[in-house]
Parts: C-alpha cells; sequence; structure tokens
C-alpha cells in the first residue's frame, strides 16, 4: 500500500522538462537539459567535442517562497553516473554553508544576498541575471562573495520565420574589473543562448539566430575593447625598442636570444643582438628579458 502511495504521488507531481543544444560552429555537440520536479531541478551539461567540452550536473532545491535553499554541482561520470559534489551551498536561517566536506565554511546571509555555485551551468547564470535585473539597482552580493551587478547592454526583437523574438544580452559583473559574463535572455527572461564562446548553448528554435546575437555581442566587445584601449596608450614619438628578448627565427626554426628589435610608425627598421643594435634617441623602451 506505501509503495503504491509513493508511486501515485510521483506520478502526480508535474515535471517541466527543458532542453537546449549546444553549438560549436554549426555542430551540436550536446545539450543542457533542465528537468524540474516541484520544488527540485536537475540541471546536465554535457557536450563534447575533440575531446574537448564539459560534463557537469547541477541540483537545486527551493522553499516554499521559490529561494534556492541547496545547490550543488557535480561531474557526470563516462557511465552518466555522477560524482562527489565539487561544491555546493545551503542556507541555514542567516546564514550559509559553502563548500563540500571540511572546506565548507559559514558565511553571513543577508536577505538580498544571492547564493550561487561555483562551476555552474547556462541554467544558474540566466537564474542569476535574471535575478539581479529584478533587484534595485540591477546589484546583490554574492554571497560569502563579491557583488554582482547586471547590465542590460542589447536589448534587440529578432525576426524568426514568420514571427519575433525579444533578445536581452545581460552582462553580469563580479567584483571590480575583469571581464563579465554573458547571458541572452528571450522575453520570460529564461535563457536563450550563452555568450560567443567556441561552444554556444542555445533554444533549440533560435539556433538560426546565433549569427545575429553574436554580431551584436561582437560589436558591443569591440566598443569596450576599444574604449580601454583609449585608456592605456603610452606616448611616444613613434618609434619603439623591444630590448634584450627572444626571438623567434621562423626559416631556421630557432629561438635566438638577446635580441633587440627597433620598430618605427609600422615598420621594423632594425634587428640586432642587443649589445650591437643602438636605441634611437627619444625611443620608448619596452624591456623584453625572458620574454619573446
Amino acid at each position: 500500500m506505501i509503495a503504491l502511495l509513493l508511486v501515485a504521488t510521483a506520478a502526480a507531481t508535474p515535471v517541466d522538462s527543458t532542453r537546449w543544444i549546444v553549438s560549436n560552429h554549426g555542430r551540436e555537440a550536446g545539450d543542457l537539459v533542465a528537468v524540474t520536479r516541484g520544488d527540485s531541478t536537475v540541471v546536465r551539461w554535457v557536450f563534447t567535442d575533440r575531446n574537448r567540452g564539459t560534463r557537469v550536473e547541477t541540483r537545486q532545491h527551493r522553499d516554499a517562497a521559490g529561494r534556492v535553499v541547496r545547490a550543488s554541482v557535480r561531474p557526470v561520470l563516462a557511465d552518466g553516473t555522477t560524482g562527489e559534489p565539487t561544491d555546493a551551498f545551503a542556507v541555514v536561517g542567516d546564514s550559509v554553508r559553502r563548500g563540500v566536506g571540511t572546506a565548507a565554511r559559514m558565511a553571513s546571509l543577508a536577505a538580498d544576498d544571492l547564493p550561487t555555485l561555483r562551476g555552474d551551468t547556462p541554467w544558474e547564470q540566466a537564474a542569476v541575471a535574471r535575478a539581479l535585473l529584478a533587484r534595485a539597482g540591477r546589484r546583490a552580493r554574492e554571497a560569502g562573495g563579491a557583488e554582482l551587478r547586471a547590465e542590460v547592454v542589447a536589448d534587440t526583437v529578432l525576426r524568426q520565420g514568420a514571427g519575433r523574438v525579444r533578445a536581452r544580452l545581460v552582462m553580469v559583473h563580479r567584483g571590480r574589473g575583469g571581464v563579465p559574463r554573458g547571458t541572452w535572455l528571450d522575453a520570460r527572461g529564461a535563457l536563450l543562448a550563452t555568450e560567443v564562446q567556441w561552444f554556444i548553448t542555445v533554444r533549440p528554435d533560435a539556433a538560426a539566430l546565433l549569427p545575429a546575437l553574436r554580431a551584436i555581442e561582437l560589436r558591443w566587445r569591440d566598443a569596450q575593447a576599444e574604449a580601454l584601449a583609449r585608456t592605456l596608450p603610452t606616448p611616444h614619438g613613434g618609434t619603439v625598442a623591444f630590448r634584450n628578448g627572444a626571438l623567434f627565427d621562423a626559416e631556421r626554426g630557432v629561438l635566438v636570444p638577446g635580441q633587440t628589435v627597433v620598430v618605427r610608425g609600422d615598420r621594423i627598421v632594425a634587428v640586432g643582438p642587443a649589445a650591437d643594435t643602438p636605441v634611437p634617441a627619444g625611443a620608448l623602451v619596452v624591456d623584453a628579458t625572458g620574454k619573446t
């Protein structure tokens, strides 16, 4: 009787399964599958191409208010089973226990803090972006860690067949400096696609949109790089001397140590041993000792 009751209860629990594909330059290399049953979600992100890829599973458990109170990340082994957790957290009152085994530590947890996993999947990345967009100032503190900040850098509508798809590119900044992590969200705030990478996780029906999404993202990244470059130039008179580095001789296939290369404008004007190659007056000198 008890066994029958358990089977009936499990059958009555609604299951929501969503799949994204992992694309590698147009080839399907694996997938991301999120299965939600009641207050729990299990996400598997498995893909490979020429022995490169990722095999991880995350598990989340929510309380009655929908807040994730327990989560873990585990490797997916070759036989499809999961290994021991590599990272985890559990909310206990106004604290959070982070880590696994003897490395686990307790940290205080404010009401607006976001517990996160190390080594998460795009499903959790989209969830973090979505949560930040709902916060005042689009900011929150990572439980026991740095401040997280969401920035919407693109909000567009793309044509897909006879319909249209809204796509928002959200960059999540962690702490000060560093490179933000990007996630494309759809109109519901769910994962549409990951940022430009060698492998891109994308909703199957949106795979045809990847060229347009990549173009939008790369324009933003190029603009960011150009803005950064304008803050970094070192003033000089047009001549740069790279002094005392190892020079690769492509014809002989060898490294020649202790060389100096002098560049004026866009031309190499002198190459030779550091001891015998004069550096022009007023040139910017770059010490290449120990470098190539």
